[in-house]
């Protein structure tokens, strides 16, 4: 178990690292369904079945988003639907914002998506609230890594930060997925956020 916890620490510390010489940019996309394709048929959606859509996304780069029990469902790519991040969502029912952002990294090339990230608007019996998902991208796989609590400060840098410095090295069958709240990084966010391996 220590050896593992080692590993990982030192990938990520790597990752990090490597992070220092690379240049970050945003880039934005909207997620309006009404003017993306939807999958269903009218019959389906009434009978509250759920719905899918495929929008157009950074650098024609397809976006999958599921809805179902008043909850969202984002896959990216041709492998959308197969991808975890289109499994996972969070616990509280929640609409998510029109526009999606977009974390590249350039190193030594082209800009490369290496996460996105989507604010979602959250009802928790009656408590409303906003959160920034970071999702991981990269060699076919995307996942969430970092949840932010929306009402912090510094929010959207934190949500930099986590795209930034540790997408590039984020496993997503192995890592777990964190939580930043005013109070600080954790691995026990009140949101119900899953491990792809789980």
């Amino acid at each position: 178990m220590r050896l593992r916890f080692l590993i990982i620490s030192m990938a990520m510390i790597f990752s990090a690292s490597a992070a220092l010489s690379a240049e970050f940019e945003s880039t934005y996309t909207k997620l309006d369904v009404d003017k993306c394709l939807i999958l269903n048929t009218e019959a389906e959606v009434d009978e509250n079945q759920g719905a899918e859509w495929v929008c157009a996304g950074h650098n024609r780069i397809v976006v999958w988003i599921g809805e179902g029990d008043l909850r969202s469902f984002l896959g990216y790519g041709s492998q959308g639907r197969e991808q975890c991040s289109y499994r996972q969502t969070l616990g509280p029912f929640h609409t998510v914002h029109t526009t999606l952002e977009w974390r590249l990294r350039t190193s030594g090339g082209e800009p490369t998506p290496i996460a996105t990230i989507l604010r979602y608007f959250t009802d928790m019996d009656g408590r409303k609230s906003q959160h920034l998902v970071v999702t991981k991208l990269g060699d076919g796989q995307a996942c969430h890594m970092a949840v932010i609590d929306a009402t912090a400060a510094n929010a959207n840098e934190l949500a930099h930060d986590a795209a930034d410095r540790f997408a590039p090295g984020f496993n997503c069958e192995t890592d777990r997925p964190f939580y930043y709240s005013a109070q600080g990084k954790s691995f026990d966010g009140p949101l119900g956020i899953s491990q792809c391996s789980n």
